[in-house]
């Protein structure tokens, strides 16, 4: 699939769907949410320990008139962990360089979107991973637009992924994918939208946000003891036991954003103790773990999870370790699932930067046998949410993050509702003789349309 001709860029500011955070300064000195708004912030890049999320939109006017967009925009938790600083509007434009950028877009047309990846790759080494996400957003919506197909198609065929087949030579998926099991993050609204996230059917939860250590995990005396997160892992359990109707979560997601090494002192062997503690009040429902330690550099972040790797292994502790903070960049999310050095990563696609390279990053973690979480952040928008669950749909991820926003009911609403929209165009292309869709294979017509579907004629 070729990249059409482009004739003019279109840049404006906008906002994202939820706050940024700087979440080591609400840990340091823990301040209410109403009072964040106005407190300094100690990360590099933010004014307050609470702002509003910032997005540039960059739109690719084509020759016909029609126009690709994408969206420019950081995490929620900007500038730590390695990640580039908040977006700034002005100094993404000046970075994103129009005049130059419209030249090079128009020397790419005719070529395919890996090589206009590339060519933008080395034309603008300077962009930060913000850019670079939403740039990449536009191109792919672009190619797709000018060529009548969905981002399905054009990340698809890029990326060179073929319907699984078995050993008969017919699809396994025949003649559309499944969609995706979906991971909702409940911010620190623990049991309202966790309970809304029950109803909904969600298959992991709640990846809350651990800001008040001992409001959250218990204190007695000096020493936090684990008595509010046990009595909340309690409370889950017999709630998913009243709200769950057929699905019941296949998993508890628990973020700690390295709460469990802070209030541990760095002992990975104490770390790995509360680890199995946790999983055995969990059971029977498997117990994810998601950035259990976070240090201040990359390779002291993988020296840290390999002890912690070990001590859990010394303690019997029974628990999936998934890596979000230090796992950024595709080279980074590379050494940590060739190196085996987590059981899983949640690949946040802002901070990867271009979509091709965070569909790269779910391909290199299915090829080592990692989990996967295809995420993101909840300051992410419907633009980029929903080239998410085109990326999803093509690649097939383990799991997919709801977005965009924290309140969670539209976030899952817009992403479950495009997820299925993919699959029903999947199935009638596959079904009927005048698709150009190379996935029906030999499938014939109608008996495979999704349960969620109907078609007229």
């Amino acid at each position: 699939m070729s990249f059409p001709r482009i004739k003019r860029i279109l840049l404006v500011d906008g906002t994202g769907s939820c706050w940024q955070e700087d979440i080591g300064a609400i840990r340091e000195s823990y301040a209410a949410p109403g009072e964040r708004w106005t407190i300094p912030a100690s990360t590099p890049g933010m004014k307050f320990i609470r702002q509003p999320s910032r997005v540039v939109q960059i739109g690719l006017q084509m020759e016909n008139g029609e126009t690709a967009w994408g969206d420019c925009l950081s995490v929620s938790f900007a500038g730590k962990s390695g990640r580039d600083v908040s977006l700034e509007a002005s100094s993404t434009r000046d970075l994103l360089d129009p005049p130059r950028l419209l030249k090079i877009l128009q020397e790419s047309s005719g070529k395919g979107l890996g090589d206009v990846d590339d060519a933008l790759g080395r034309e603008f080494p300077r962009w930060t991973a913000a850019i670079r996400f939403g740039v990449s957003q536009a191109v792919v919506n672009a190619t797709a637009i000018s060529t009548r197909t969905m981002p399905f198609h054009v990340l698809r065929d890029t990326l060179g992924i073929r319907p699984e087949t078995a050993a008969n030579g017919i699809p396994v998926f025949p003649p559309f994918p499944p969609v995706p099991a979906l991971q909702g993050s409940c911010g620190n609204n623990w049991r309202d939208t966790v309970e809304r996230m029950i109803v909904a059917g969600i298959e992991y939860l709640p990846q809350g946000q651990f800001e008040d250590l001992d409001r959250e995990l218990g204190q007695y005396g000096s020493k936090i003891d684990g008595s509010k997160i046990f009595e909340y892992i309690d409370w889950l359990k017999k709630r998913i036991g009243d709200l769950a109707s057929k699905t019941k979560p296949r998993a508890i997601t628990l973020d700690f954003h390295g709460a469990l090494a802070q209030i541990c002192s760095g002992d990975m062997d104490a770390v790995a103790a509360w680890i199995k503690e946790l999983a055995r009040r969990c059971q029977p429902f498997p117990l994810h773990v998601e950035s259990p330690v976070v240090e201040s550099t990359f390779e002291a972040q993988i020296n840290s999870l390999v002890k912690l790797k070990t001590a859990m292994r010394a303690h019997g502790a029974n628990a999936r370790i998934i890596a979000d903070e230090w796992a950024n960049s595709l080279a980074q999310i590379e050494r940590l699932a060739k190196e085996k050095i987590v059981d899983g990563i949640h690949i946040k696609m802002p901070d990867t930067g271009s979509l091709l390279d965070s569909g790269r990053a779910v391909q290199v973690c299915k090829d080592n046998g990692l989990f996967v979480i295809l995420g993101g952040s909840c300051t992410e928008t419907a633009t980029s949410s929903r080239l998410a669950a085109h990326l999803g749909m093509a690649t097939q991820p383990d799991a997919i993050l709801v977005k965009p926003g924290i309140s969670f009911d539209e976030g899952f609403s817009l992403m479950k509702n495009e997820l299925l929209v993919i699959q029903s165009l999947l199935a009638v292309s596959g079904a009927f003789p005048d698709s150009q869709d190379s996935t029906r294979g030999n499938v014939s017509t109608g008996a495979y349309f999704p349960a969620t579907m109907s078609v007229w004629p």
